[in-house]
This record gives structure tokens, sequence and C-alpha cells, in this order.
């Protein structure tokens, strides 16, 4: 009887278990002189009242009256065809096919095959034995970084044992490397070689600094503090930031940018201004994709310097000559500057007669007439012009 053609039974067990094969044809009843287990070479040989083994000696062994051969544990690598030789004869009575199933080899290291801001996609080969059990799907693990760890808790699982994958979620202009483990019946793999480093590609910063101070220091200046974004808003190289800035008031087509290309400023002030002018100032962050969001606020420019006025000493002037001379003062006074001055009064108006009051509520001062309420003298003459300070004289 030729090998090739003698009968074959199959055992499966998986690989940590311990394996008995019976040798065909014998028991403990047969007369057994002489008996050789062999698979792709020999492995155990019994002669009279000596057993020899020939590899794998802490696993292998035979059992005692029934020469069966012990495998413990067995290994996938253990899988293949073994015959028992007994009393010499040139061919075994069956063959004994031993198929151990066991976890699969490690998938191919994964290659990077595209990717974007936000998403890569991979392909690897699959593994070279999966060791008598298919692949059911793919594991692939991400790490953020050259040295962090691999994310196991969150680790992406394949639909299906396709060895290609769209991994999506992460984050732009950041560091990943990727390694796959592949799965069967027996569980999963050893991870593969990891990939090469890649860089996802930049967005425009989606954070925005936070303003920690705005005021003016003159009449022509303002000052502005900031606190950068978090880094991970900033989705490329922190090239710097921008500052926009016009007068409340004007178009977009007035604005004005200041570009301040160094990272680590935290603070700028701006000049050039318009006095006592409200400001809208705008500040972000940008790298090489742009400008992030802004963050505005409004500022005002100081009020400027004082103007020194002399109002003529009117306690002896008749209602009606009073009236006409400060009708005269405050337009003149007001046609040196299109905004409100301040001024400076050094002469306190003495107590009139209800008349005065009734003046002073009809005062044209500019494009508007400015009605007030309070009684005549000082605090009226204070409230009649917006920004005025008073000072009594003797």
């Amino acid at each position: 009887m030729q090998a090739a053609s003698a009968p074959v039974e199959t055992a499966v067990t998986q690989a940590g278990a311990n394996v008995t094969l019976a040798c065909p044809g014998v028991s403990e009843h047969s007369l057994v002189f002489t008996l050789e287990w062999r698979a792709r070479a020999r492995l155990v040989e019994y002669a009279g009242e000596s057993t020899t083994v020939w590899e794998h000696r802490r696993r292998l062994s035979l059992e005692p009256g029934s020469f069966a051969l012990r495998i413990r544990p067995v290994e996938s690598g253990d899988s293949g065809v073994y015959s028992c030789l007994v009393n010499n004869r040139p061919q075994p009575e069956a063959l004994v096919r031993l198929v151990v199933q066991d976890v699969p080899d490690p998938p191919g290291r994964p290659l990077i095959m595209g990717f974007t801001s936000r998403a890569v996609n991979l392909s690897w080969a699959p593994p070279q034995d999966t060791h008598n059990s298919p692949i059911m799907h793919y594991i692939i693990q991400v790490r953020v970084g050259e040295e962090g760890d691999w994310d196991q808790k969150n680790a992406i699982v394949t639909e299906a044992n396709e060895t290609s994958h769209q991994v999506g979620g992460l984050l732009p202009y950041t560091v990943y490397s990727f390694r796959v483990l592949a799965v069967n019946a027996m569980g999963p793999s050893r991870a593969s070689k990891e990939s090469y480093y890649m860089v996802t590609l930049r967005e425009v910063p989606d954070g925005r600094p936070t303003i920690t101070t705005a005021h003016n220091t003159s009449a022509t200046s303002i000052y502005l503090s900031w606190r950068a974004p978090a880094r991970d808003s900033i989705h490329g190289e922190f090239l710097g930031y921008r500052i926009e800035y016009r007068p409340r008031e004007q178009r977009h087509e007035s604005v004005k940018e200041i570009y301040i290309r160094d990272a680590n400023v935290d603070s700028h002030t701006i000049t050039n201004l318009e006095t006592y002018t409200q400001y809208r100032v705008s500040l972000q962050v940008f790298n090489p994709e742009g400008p992030g969001p802004s963050t505005t606020v409004l500022v005002m420019t100081d009020e400027g310097e004082c103007r020194s006025v002399t109002i003529p000493d009117l306690d002896d002037l008749p209602h009606q000559q009073m009236m006409n001379m400060l009708k005269e003062f405050v337009p003149r006074l007001l046609a040196d500057d299109h905004k409100p001055p301040r001024i400076e009064i050094s002469q306190e108006l003495p107590d009139t007669t209800n008349a005065n009051e009734k003046f002073l509520e009809n005062i044209t001062t500019g494009d508007e007439t400015e009605n007030y309420r309070n009684p005549p003298g000082a605090i009226a003459q204070e409230n009649f012009m917006p920004g005025a300070r008073k000072t009594k004289s003797d």
C-alpha cells in the first residue's frame, strides 16, 4: 500500500492544547518490536525497551502500551501529516492529518496611499499564514506624535477582511502613524510593523485669541493685549497675529491691517489714530492657510488736549447782549474742529434770572440743539458743551 493512497484521519485542535495521536492499526495488544513516528522528519523512535525523541524533546513523548504520540502543548507549526511505521513496515496503515488552529500571522506594514487634513487612506498585505482559520476582519490602531502611545481603546475595527481602509476623524497638521492586527476565530494577531510617520494637511485656524486688555493710551493710540488660543486650534505653523481696525462709523473700505509675524508677541499699540473716535478692532491668528476667526472690541481714543477759552465778564451785561455774544462764541468754537473739543471755562457764570435758563435751553451747537434742564450758573455752563470742565475764578 502506497502512503499516497493510504487513508487519512484528521485531528483538529487549537494551539496551546495537549494532543494525543493514536498510531493507526496498533492497540495495547499489538506485538510491537520497533515503531517510528514521522512528519516532515523523524520525530520519535522505539526499539525494544528504548525510546528516542529526535525532535521537540520537551513536548513530544510516546504513550506506554498504545504507542500514541503525545504533543504537549501543540503549536501552530505542528500542523501537518503524521505517519506511524510499525515493525519496519515501509508504509503506514493510515496517515494522521493534524490541523492546529491559531491566531494569524501579522499583516504587512500599512502604507499611506493618500491623505487630507482630516483623513488618511491605508493599504496593507494580508498575513502570510492564517493558521487554519480565515481572517474575519482587521483592527487599526492609531498613534499621535512620534512619542505617543498606541490608542488601543479607540481602535478601528473594519467591517470585513478587505486590506484597505480610510481612517477619518484626524486633526489637521498632526503627526500620525498606524499599525494593523488581523483577527480570525482564534483571536487577533500580533501587530504589524508601524507605518511610516505622516503629517495631515493644514487648515485655517479655528481658535480665537482672547483680548485681555483694550484701552486708549492717548488721543491717537490704542493698546491691546491678548492670550493665544489653544495650540491644537492653529492647524498649521503658528505665524503670528493680524490686527484689523477702522473707525466704527466708516465703511469697510477704510479698514487698515497690521501683521505681527511672531507667535510669542502678546500685546501691541496701534498709533496714528483719529482723536476722540470709536474704533472697531479685530484680532486673529494666522498660519500659511490664512487667518482664523476674529475677536472684536470697540475702543475710543482720548479727547485730546484742552483748549482754553476766555469768556468776558458777563456780570453787568444785559440779557440780550449776553445771549448775542454767546451765540457768536459757540459756532466759532465748534468750527475749529468737527468733533466737540474739551473746553476749559475760566469764568463761572453768575446766577441770573429765569430768562438765562430759557436761553441755555435753546443754544444751537453745530447741527444739534442741546436741551438742558439744569439750573443756570456753573453747572449749566458745564453741561451745555459736552466734555467741558469748569474752574472757579476769584
